[in-house]
């Protein structure tokens, strides 16, 4: 990255700089009003990881190393989200529909204050690619609502005897209204 500071940012597209930084190794997952967002803070960095830090919390909600495919010689693609869209257009894909082998479970995290509390969801499913960090899903919980959420974590066990588990970690979209 060019100059003594590192190379600056400032006025260019969020989607624009991800590109320059990594590029051939991105996942953007991002509606389109965020990736056009226009960088206005002056942001340098020397290095990626440098990069990932200054915009991370800022214009992008999360940054995962994802394994690659291998077959095009890259090993590690960086995942790039921002997964607290709201209104209409926003999509939420049915767990049963992945085979959800059980109801998720509540599990209440304290927030910074103790006047928020947060709501995550431990969910297993058949094992399947088609799921990712970031992605928006729902449910029904054992009362019958429909619950709204989005997958924070993801880790898989894998079985030679049975049948292969996702196992979620899902963020419950009405915390960004609790958080207000």
């Amino acid at each position: 990255m060019e100059g003594k500071k590192g190379k600056s940012f400032k006025g260019k597209t969020v989607q624009e700089v991800i590109e320059s930084v990594f590029p051939s190794c991105n996942i953007i997952n991002m509606d389109e009003k965020d990736r056009i967002k226009i960088i206005d803070k002056n942001i340098y960095s020397k290095t990626p990881k440098e990069f990932i830090d200054k915009i991370k919390g800022i214009y992008v909600r999360n940054v995962i190393a994802d394994v690659g495919t291998g077959t095009d010689g890259i090993e590690c693609n960086f995942r790039f989200t921002n997964y607290k869209t709201t209104g209409k257009g926003v999509n939420h894909e049915a767990l049963e529909d992945y085979g959800l082998e059980f109801i998720p479970q509540q599990e209440i995290t304290l927030g910074t204050t103790l006047k928020i509390n947060l709501i995550f969801w431990n969910s297993k499913t058949f094992y399947t690619h088609k799921l990712n960090v970031g992605d928006k899903v729902s449910f029904i919980d054992g009362l019958g609502k429909m619950i709204k959420a989005t997958i924070k974590e993801t880790s898989a066990r894998p079985s030679n005897t049975g049948e292969c588990s996702l196992i979620l970690k899902l963020e419950d979209d009405s915390n960004k209204k609790r958080k207000r």
